[in-house]
């Protein structure tokens, strides 16, 4: 059911549409996500699509937009968040809020993190309106705020107040994405995140005996604290083959290259590559550090934030017990900032299905690959209510594209974005459609 004819048709408005969506600056923090509300139910109220919004307040709502089926199935969700990350502007060379195009693609914050999708989401609820076709389950997309910092504002918001809104058959939200190259294996190769790594964002203090820097006593809190951060950052963590991860590892075993699943060649590999390190073992980024007062006063107090990624199966409470020991002081206090876990998604018939067979409707050769999210998304939150929800963001990137997320020069190609389009519009049909 994957019709590319579609992508041209709508390329025109899904440009149009992004380029909105980018120009309201709901950098979070603060957020202003209500301003996209307020877009989306506009777009709504014009396109005859149901509308409600969920009040946050602070100028954090959401909003939920349904196109109806004839109710014998449950729904389908299309999830997206409609924050995104703050930018350096002095480090982009194109303005990030103004939706700037050249040479065929659209830059700007969150072309790809991710309103983006949620202009391919939008433009296939509304195909699937205008061209009449019978549907089977309503389609809900709910575009929520404050994922970037951990939806406590957003999906979680909406899971306590509304879960209702979160009941479904199946999500598709971001996660997976497209890629014309997968660690050297040519593609196309499309990235089905059935799960996730949980965040754990974690705060170390310490205090010690301050001094003047002339007498150095290595008892102050800025070498203990520089002591900590060196061990942890000396600490070798193994790369390990997980339900999770093990069909992308033998996906890449069986084109070369990774010669085995085996440990060595593993880690041979994870090496080289950081995203197959980020993929196969517990990560530690050591993301602030903050220490005294003057420059020849030893300080008192440290403070610094590790963001830490484990694999599907550990806890919190383990890794952070290991850590301890790692660190082997027991003046450096841990704290816990943030933490989420995520259920994993099956993988056979239901959703990932339709996704295969319309990927597979537009090219037999291109493969679906069940991936692990190395970040964190809101699909957590319909996982633990029962609902599958998968990361799929159908755009084919370059090598070296991603990087541009939360980084500077953000963009998408007008390609990439009208053949979304397309493509969630041909999953929507093979899952919804009367005759599915």
């Amino acid at each position: 059911m994957f019709d590319i004819a579609l992508a041209d048709a709508v390329r025109a408005e899904a440009t149009a549409l992004l380029s909105d969506l980018i120009r309201i600056d709901s950098s979070n923090p603060p957020g202003n996500e209500a301003a996209v509300a307020d877009y989306l139910q506009a777009l709504a109220a014009r396109e005859g699509l149901r509308s409600e919004r969920i009040p946050v307040g602070e100028g954090r709502d959401s909003v939920a937009l349904r196109l109806p089926g004839d109710g014998t199935a449950a729904p389908l969700l299309f999830l997206a968040h409609t924050d995104v990350v703050p930018v350096e502007a002095d480090q982009w060379t194109r303005p990030a809020f103004t939706a700037h195009l050249e040479d065929g693609y659209l830059y700007g914050r969150g072309a790809l993190d991710m309103k983006g999708m949620l202009a391919m989401e939008l433009m296939a609820v509304l195909e699937l309106r205008r061209r009449g076709l019978a549907l089977r389950r309503d389609i809900v997309l709910l575009a929520t705020g404050d994922e970037e910092a951990g939806s406590a504002f957003g999906a979680e918001h909406v899971a306590k107040v509304r879960p209702d809104l979160l009941q479904a058959d199946a999500c598709i939200n971001e996660g997976g994405f497209g890629y014309t190259e997968v660690f050297g294996v040519r593609g196309p190769v499309f990235g089905l995140s059935h799960a996730e790594k949980s965040p754990l964002w974690l705060r170390l203090r310490t205090r010690g005996v301050p001094g003047h820097g002339s007498v150095p006593h290595g008892e102050d809190a800025g070498s203990r604290m520089v002591h900590a951060l060196a061990r942890i950052d000396a600490w070798r963590r193994p790369n390990v083959v997980v339900p999770e991860n093990e069909p992308l590892l033998r996906f890449i075993a069986e084109r070369g290259v990774l010669p085995a699943l085996e440990d060595e060649a593993l880690a041979a590999l994870a090496a080289r590559n950081p995203t197959v390190n980020a993929t196969t073992s517990h990560t530690v980024a050591n993301t602030t550090c903050r220490f005294g007062i003057k420059s020849n006063v030893l300080a008192a107090t440290a403070e610094a934030t590790l963001d830490c990624r484990l694999l599907p199966g550990e806890t919190a409470e383990h890794f952070i017990a290991d850590l301890g020991a790692v660190i082997d002081d027991p003046a450096v206090e841990v704290e816990t900032i943030f933490h989420a876990s995520s259920p994993v998604s099956p993988l056979d018939g239901g959703l990932a299905a339709a996704v295969r067979d319309a990927v597979h409707d537009w090219n037999p050769d291109a493969a679906v690959v069940p991936w692990i999210t190395t970040g964190f998304t809101d699909s957590r939150v319909p996982r633990r209510l029962g609902v599958p929800s998968y990361g799929f963001i159908p755009a084919l990137l370059e090598p070296g594209e991603l990087a541009r997320l939360h980084g500077n020069d953000e963009r998408i190609s007008l390609d990439n974005l009208a053949f979304g389009c397309a493509m969630l519009h041909g999953v929507a049909r093979r899952f919804c459609g009367a005759g599915a």
